[in-house]
């Protein structure tokens, strides 16, 4: 019995010792955040690349493809593209290129003036100038032995040829070396050069080397993958043959681009990013359909915000040639990409939008991982201030458990920061976010029930046909002009152990309320990205996990809390007495109605969550307004509910299962925090617009609910 009294006192005090903890927590991810801005800002310039494959099968359809080509590149450097795609070399690129002219067996004999041999299936290349041919010979040659394909010399009309031993077909899609001649026509055009590498031939170390050499010579620092698979992934388990890639390119500085938002991610790139220390630049691509579709102001938005927003520093333009069967023509956006990029037709380009955002063109290059001074240290810290918070939280319903739980915690605190592993900072990462919105919210239940009486001063009984309290008629002439309005709306005010407020006292107790809910929400904001203060989130190699159990685990605990632990009953007595409640058609309604809004509102989550179209555009307007776009979640939604439930539950408590929904905003607060790969100061500004744009859709809402009053009262006092 000792012993429990003992636990009982230790679980009263320990709250006030656990804050100071969360507060050493926060104070110690000061110097881990400070490290991740240097981060951030250790690299600005960005890559506008666009896909030279693409522009030669553009060309390919025009009466000259080689003038086209000419007449392009200029319009297109000066628009603001400053790299180009150079993909893996295939017969019928060279051929779009006008490098070579390719043949089947049967065109190869009318050339000739010969009658086909039906045994010869051959591919027959003919060079068109002698340059030409003395730098691709030898890369076709070299292509084509390696895949075991006989390849002989050949020539008509004083003209050099090679024979290759494979069908037509088949072989204008082997991979080769990257074209020497067109990297060199690219760059001294001013464009830098970014290859796309395959994993689709068997890694030859002998062969890459020289490939890598060559990039050199043109100034590489920065390469893509094509395909599902990094350079080397297929065969590294027989060969190691990532690690010799990888140090192929650490010895020549030579950085690895990362898409985003692929469907299934490129096999091996995590594996190559970790041999490369992480030399990486993420790159945004937009694909050929999408060009198709997009008007350039819709493209100039769409890469803002992804350099802005996401630490893009590689935008990929693609615009593949389609025919358009109503025009009745080959059509290609070259020109959005143009207007997107370098402006016109009353489209402010993107180049220039992102150069006064600090953003200027150039080449993109990794960013510079900043370690803070004494880091371990700083991450204890934020790790015990993560664990104490979650015992805090968890105290909220468990108090008699709060000691053990802690002292759990704190075991499992210490096996987080001696491992130092991906999956326990993670998981505390998600404890710590659920737990601030948690405890903010049910801190907020706490008073308003304080305020309304509930802890202390009884409340009347209210009779409506008297229009005042049976038993103190007195109290009536306390009440705030809010109270009469109610009292004239035939509802019941609620006893006020601070006394009665008017209706701007009242609101401007609602303000401040609204404004401690937010900041104690955000407690967790710091400890998060102590403990995910790494470069592979800013990389998404390694994202914050899960977001949906974020988004509805405190929103069912504060559910929780305003029905299960009312002042005057147990836990159990309540849930008695809410699983005794007659259920009738209109809670039914009610129910389906929240289950559809739950399922909703949980698709909208992460970042494939769905948008409808009218949402994208006032997404749009947002971000071109204020820079920076705040969430819809936060400012229409629970911001609002915030702002309204705090100002009715003022007056009447039964209105705190507003704050149930409220949840939401205070929760997307933390979750905007959570995309690591966001700058900070971008989120910072991004929750600071929520919060403002919020309380004035607040009051916007609580102005309505008064006119709605008084409206009721106008009826009301109409009825005979």
């Amino acid at each position: 019995m000792t012993w429990f009294r003992s636990m009982e006192r230790w679980n009263r005090r320990l709250p006030r010792l656990l804050w100071i903890v969360v507060l050493a927590g926060v104070l110690g991810s000061l110097p881990l955040i400070a490290a991740r801005v240097q981060t951030e800002r250790s690299a600005d310039a960005v890559t506008f690349a666009f896909d030279f494959r693409d522009l030669l099968e553009i060309a390919s359809t025009q009466a000259d493809p080689e003038g086209f080509v000419r007449q392009q590149l200029p319009v297109l450097r000066q628009a603001g593209v400053n790299a180009m795609i150079v993909f893996e070399s295939t017969l019928e690129e060279l051929a779009w290129a006008g490098s070579v002219a390719v043949y089947d067996a049967r065109q190869a004999a009318l050339l000739e003036g010969r009658v086909e041999d039906p045994s010869d299936n051959g591919t027959y290349v003919l060079f068109h100038n002698p340059e030409e041919e003395r730098v691709l010979r030898p890369i076709i040659e070299t292509a084509f032995g390696l895949l075991g394909v006989t390849v002989e010399p050949w020539s008509h009309d004083g003209r050099g040829g090679l024979r290759i031993g494979m069908g037509k077909d088949d072989a204008l899609l082997r991979p080769m070396q990257p074209n020497p001649l067109a990297m060199r026509k690219l760059r001294e055009a001013g464009f830098l050069i970014v290859p796309r590498l395959s994993d689709r031939t068997a890694f030859n170390a002998a062969e890459m080397e020289r490939w890598l050499d060559s990039f050199t010579e043109f100034g590489v620092r920065l390469i893509v993958f094509d395909g599902n698979a990094v350079t080397g992934y297929g065969d590294h388990g027989r060969t190691r043959s990532l690690d010799t890639f990888a140090a192929m390119l650490r010895e020549r500085g030579i950085a690895i681009g990362m898409f985003e938002n692929l469907r299934t991610p490129q096999q091996g790139m995590y594996g190559l990013a970790e041999r490369l220390d992480y030399q990486a630049v993420r790159v945004h691509p937009v694909a050929e359909a999408e060009m198709l579709t997009l008007s350039p102001g819709q493209l100039a938005d769409r890469i803002v915000l992804a350099v802005k927003d996401r630490n893009i520093r590689m935008i990929y333009l693609n615009a593949t040639p389609v025919r358009d069967a109503v025009r009745g023509r080959i059509v290609y956006p070259l020109d959005t990409v143009v207007k997107a990029l370098g402006g016109g037709d009353g489209v402010q380009g993107a180049v220039a939008r992102l150069a006064d955002l600090g953003y200027p063109a150039g080449q993109a290059v990794p960013f510079e991982a900043h370690q803070a001074p004494l880091e371990p240290l700083w991450r204890a810290l934020v790790i015990a201030g993560s664990v104490a918070l979650t015992a805090l939280a968890f105290g909220l319903f468990f108090q008699n458990l709060l000691l053990p739980v802690t002292a759990i915690g704190a075991f499992g605190g210490l096996a987080a920061f001696v491992l130092n592993a991906e999956l326990p900072m993670q998981g505390l990462a998600l404890l710590a976010a659920m737990a601030s919105p948690t405890i903010a919210v049910v801190w907020l239940v706490r008073r308003l029930r304080e305020r309304a009486g509930a802890a202390g001063t009884p409340v009347p009984a209210w009779d409506p046909e008297a229009g005042h309290a049976a038993d103190k008629t007195s109290d009536s002439e306390r009440w705030s002009d809010g109270d009469k309005e109610v009292a004239a709306a035939g509802h019941p005010p609620v006893g006020n152990a601070a006394g009665p407020r008017s209706f701007g006292g009242r609101l401007g107790r609602t303000f401040l309320l609204y404004l401690a809910v937010s900041v104690l929400s955000l407690v967790s904001v710091p400890l998060i990205a102590g403990l995910l203060d790494d470069i592979r989130y800013s990389l998404v190699l390694l994202q914050f996990r899960g977001v949906s159990v974020l988004h509805l685990a405190p929103v069912v605990f504060v559910a929780i809390y305003v029905f299960l632990y009312r002042p005057g009953g147990s836990v159990r007595e309540n849930a008695r007495k809410l699983l005794a409640t007659p259920v009738t058609a209109l809670w039914l309604v009610a129910g389906a109605v929240l289950g559809a809004a739950g399922l909703y509102y949980l698709t909208r989550t992460g970042n494939s969550g769905l948008a409808t179209e009218l949402e994208l555009q006032l997404r749009r307007m947002l971000e071109n307004t204020f820079g920076v776009r705040p969430r819809f979640k936060e400012f229409v939604l629970g911001h609002p509910l915030l702002m309204l439930g705090i100002w009715l539950s003022l007056r009447d408590r039964r209105w705190l299962w507003l704050l149930i929904f409220a949840a939401i905003g205070q929760l997307s607060l933390v979750d905007t925090f959570a995309h690591i790969h966001t700058p900070l100061d971008i989120s910072v500004i991004r929750a600071t617009l929520g919060l403002l744009l919020g309380a004035l859709t607040g009051l916007i809402a609580i102005a309505v609910w008064r006119a709605g009053e008084a409206l009721w009262r106008a009826v009301h006092r109409l009825r005979p």
